[in-house]
């Protein structure tokens, strides 16, 4: 969503990156939605084709089996179906409406049919379900939403204020339309965000705000222990040796298996470089 800028003389810009007003983020999630959830709508798909079959066949035994089979999957995407109806009509595109999760749902459920069909293994679906998590991931970066008001020389980030004067450093990142900043802060704000992303426009305004200052005393950053961020580093990095180590001295059958793992896992793997990086 664009930047709102206010008039000249109160300096306030608000901008929303989320899931429900931006068409890319609200994109990103709808896509990891279909691959994560489309492993339960998979099976229903994939039930209808095989009583279509059986019908056209004639074939009385196959068509009972694969009548159970439907009634089996339209249990299991009851609760499913019950979310989709509980959201608000809000149409398909970057907004979390029935019509957006419904395509969403389907094209993943007929994703992890085709590859299970084509590949002739499930272990495909655990790929799609991990290329879910990890777009999860991204979109939960690439989303944000706040207010900047130079008057006062105060960000609110998420329901919360940015502590401006005990920031140490920042490094915003460009994606696209929005700028991604990996934060570092003084000692006594652990839990400020560290990650926050504006959009273009309103990071040009924020910039000044939130640009660093120089201390006389306390210029430790804020954060674990040394000690504790050389541990997730090396958990992090042990996590990525160990899943190399196995993939060699797996047998080839097994291999795919362990490539689902790692890619389900991986999430993990990054929170642990997070951490060793920002504490």
């Amino acid at each position: 969503m664009p930047s709102t800028p206010g008039s000249e003389d109160d300096q306030i810009v608000t901008w929303d990156l989320s899931a429900r007003e931006d068409r890319g983020t609200g994109g990103l999630v709808l896509a990891a939605i279909g691959l994560i959830a489309g492993v339960l709508v998979g099976p229903l798909l994939g039930s209808v084709v095989i009583v279509a079959g059986a019908a056209i066949g004639g074939d009385i035994v196959p068509l009972v089996a694969a009548a159970a089979l439907v009634i089996v999957a339209i249990a299991v995407n009851r609760a499913v179906f019950a979310a989709i109806r509980a959201l608000p009509d809000a149409g398909f595109g970057s907004r979390f409406g029935r019509g957006g999760v419904a395509v969403a749902l389907i094209g993943g459920g007929l994703l992890h049919v085709a590859g299970v069909l084509v590949l002739d293994g499930v272990w495909f679906s655990g790929v799609l379900v991990a290329a879910g998590l990890a777009l999860l991931v991204v979109a939960a970066v690439v989303s944000g939403r706040g207010t900047v008001d130079t008057s006062t020389g105060t960000v609110e980030y998420v329901d919360s204020e940015l502590p401006v004067e005990s920031i140490k450093s920042i490094r915003p990142v460009e994606i696209g339309d929005r700028v991604v900043v990996f934060v570092r802060y003084y000692a006594g704000h652990a839990g400020a965000h560290r990650l926050p992303t504006f959009s273009r426009d309103a990071f040009a305004v924020a910039e000044p705000v939130i640009a660093p200052c120089t201390r006389s005393s306390g210029g430790e950053r804020d954060g674990a222990p040394t000690a504790v961020k050389a541990t997730a580093a090396v958990m992090g990095a042990g996590s990525l040796v160990l899943a190399g180590g196995v993939y060699v001295i797996a047998p080839p059958d097994v291999r795919p298996l362990v490539v689902i793992l790692v890619l389900m896992t991986l999430p993990v793997t990054v929170v642990f470089g997070w951490y060793a990086y920002a504490g």
